[in-house]
This record gives C-alpha cells, sequence and structure tokens, in this order.
C-alpha cells in the first residue's frame, strides 16, 4: 500500500532525528488507518498517542476526551509516555 510505504519514509527520516510517537487515533482515521500507524509505531519503537480534535466550544459536537463519533484512546498508552518522560536525562 502507498500509504503504509509513504508513513514508513516519513518515520525512517523522523525517527532518527528524535520523533518519539505518533498519534495513531484519531476521529478521522479508518479503522485500518488506526491499525497501520500502532503497527508502524511497534515497529519503529516510538509511543503511539491519541487526539479527540477538541478545540473549544468553537467545535460543537467534539467533546474533550472522546472527539466525535466513538473515538476511545486508550489508557494503556500513558505508562509508556510517562516512562519515557522519566527515562529523559
Amino acid at each position: 500500500h502507498s500509504e503504509r510505504a509513504a508513513v514508513r519514509r516519513f518515520l525512517k527520516v523522523l525517527v532518527p532525528a528524535g520523533l518519539d510517537g505518533i498519534e495513531a487515533f484519531y476521529p478521522a482515521f479508518t479503522e485500518r488507518q488506526t491499525a497501520m500507524l500502532q503497527e508502524m509505531a511497534q515497529e519503529f519503537q516510538i509511543l503511539r498517542s491519541g487526539g479527540t480534535d477538541y478545540h473549544g466550544a468553537i467545535h460543537p459536537g467534539i467533546q474533550l476526551g472522546t472527539g466525535l463519533g466513538t473515538l476511545h484512546v486508550p489508557d494503556e498508552l500513558l505508562p509508556a509516555m510517562q516512562q519515557k518522560l522519566a527515562d529523559r536525562p
């Protein structure tokens, strides 16, 4: 898939430059895109994150912590982020 190849090229450049993670959970992503981004995060050993696209009252219908639709950012992502911060010099 060209999308997967494009993400891989992107990560091959940015991870060595210091990229720590990638947003794998986002309201507009399809299940396939979310799965692919999670696989890329694992392959490149970087963090997974998620965003609800909440920007306050200017975007009605988007709630803090849930976003649009059925988006769910797993709580299990937090410990890896906390560990990454703790390991920094």
